[in-house]
C-alpha cells in the first residue's frame, strides 16, 4: 500500500482555501486559524516541494505559475475527499448502530435495563431503540424489519423465519382488589374465586398467552365468567384496581402492583407463563446477534 502523506494533504487544501479566498486573512477567518499559523503551514508547504506557491502583497494572495498548475490536482482531489465524505454519511445512515427492539411493557422494565447497560458496557458503539409492543404483532414487525428484536409473550409463529428462545418462565398468581376478602391471605386456592368476575388479556394482544391461563384454570375447574379485557397486564391491573374483577398475572407483576391491587399465590400454580425474545433468522445482521447474545448472557 503506497504511503499517505496527511500533512502535505492537509497543507494542500489549506493552500486552495487560502487561493479561493484570494488572501491569508480571509482565508484563515474562514477556517477558524490565525493568520500566522495559516501561513505557517503554506511556507512549510512551499519548504517541502522546494517552489513559491503565492505571490504575497498588501493586497492579498495570488497563485504562482506552478500553484497553478498544481491546482487542477488540488482541486480534483478536493472533489474526491467531499464525495468520499458524503458517500461515507450515506452508508452510515443506511446502516446505523441501532438495534430496534419492540417490547411488551413488563420488558421494557425487567429486561431492557439490565441490556442496555450491558450493551453500554461491552458494545458502546451500539444504540438501542425500545418501542412498545403487543406480543401478536411481533412476527409482523420482524418480517417486515420495522424491528430487530422482540420481547414478548409468545410461543409459536407461523413463519419458519422467526426463531425464538425462551428468556425465563415463571408461575401465575391471582390479582384481586385491596378491599377483596382474600387480599391480605398469602395464599389461596383457585376454588375460592369460582364464582368471581374475571378480567382477561383480550386474546388478540396474544392468543398463546391467554390459551395457556384459560387451560390453567379450565385444568382446575375454573370456567371463569369475564367480564372485561384488557389490552396488557398493566391495564388489567388498573382494571382489578378499580374493583371490577379479578385476574391471573404473572408473579413478577407482584413488584409493579398499584396501591389498590394485591396479590395472592395460588397453591395449583406452576411455572409455565414465559417471556421470549424473537428474531428473523433470514435477515443477517452481526450487530443483533451480538445484542442477543448479551441478552442471552443475562438471563443464563
Amino acid at each position: 500500500m503506497p504511503r499517505i502523506d496527511f500533512r502535505l494533504l492537509r497543507q494542500c487544501h489549506l493552500l486552495l482555501e487560502v487561493i479561493t479566498a484570494g488572501s491569508l486573512s480571509r482565508a484563515a477567518r474562514n477556517l477558524g486559524l490565525t493568520q500566522p499559523a495559516l501561513a505557517e503551514q503554506i511556507n512549510l508547504l512551499e519548504q517541502d516541494l522546494g517552489v513559491e506557491l503565492l505571490n504575497r502583497t498588501p493586497r492579498g494572495a495570488t497563485p504562482t505559475e506552478t500553484a497553478k498548475a498544481l491546482l487542477p490536482r488540488i482541486q480534483a482531489f478536493a472533489q474526491t475527499a467531499a464525495d468520499f465524505t458524503d458517500q461515507a454519511s450515506q452508508i452510515c445512515a443506511e446502516n446505523p448502530q441501532v438495534i430496534r427492539v419492540g417490547c411488551v411493557f413488563e420488558a421494557m422494565l425487567r429486561v431492557m435495563p439490565a441490556l442496555r447497560a450491558e450493551v453500554s458496557w461491552k458494545l458502546p458503539a451500539m444504540e438501542l431503540h425500545t418501542e412498545n409492543l403487543d406480543s401478536s404483532d411481533a412476527e409482523e414487525e420482524l418480517l417486515a424489519k420495522h424491528i430487530d428484536l422482540a420481547i414478548g409473550r409468545f410461543d409459536l409463529f407461523g413463519d419458519e423465519r422467526i426463531r425464538m428462545k425462551t428468556l425465563l418462565t415463571e408461575s401465575p398468581v391471582i390479582a384481586v382488589p385491596a378491599d377483596h376478602p382474600l387480599s391480605e391471605s398469602k395464599e389461596s386456592t383457585l376454588p375460592a374465586f369460582r364464582s368471581e368476575k374475571w378480567v382477561a388479556i383480550d386474546p388478540a394482544v396474544s392468543r398463546n398467552y391467554v390459551k395457556k391461563i384459560e387451560v390453567f384454570l379450565k385444568r382446575n375447574g375454573i370456567r371463569p365468567n369475564v367480564v372485561a379485557t384488557a389490552p396488557s397486564i398493566v391495564t388489567q391491573l388498573g382494571i382489578v384496581g378499580c374493583g371490577e374483577g379479578v385476574a391471573i398475572v404473572p408473579e413478577s407483576f407482584r413488584s409493579m402492583l398499584p396501591p389498590s391491587v394485591r396479590v395472592v399465590k395460588l397453591r395449583e400454580s406452576h411455572p409455565f407463563i414465559t417471556l421470549s425474545v424473537a428474531w428473523d433468522s433470514s435477515a443477517e445482521c452481526t450487530l443483533r446477534d451480538r445484542a442477543l447474545e448479551l441478552l442471552m448472557n443475562l438471563q443464563a
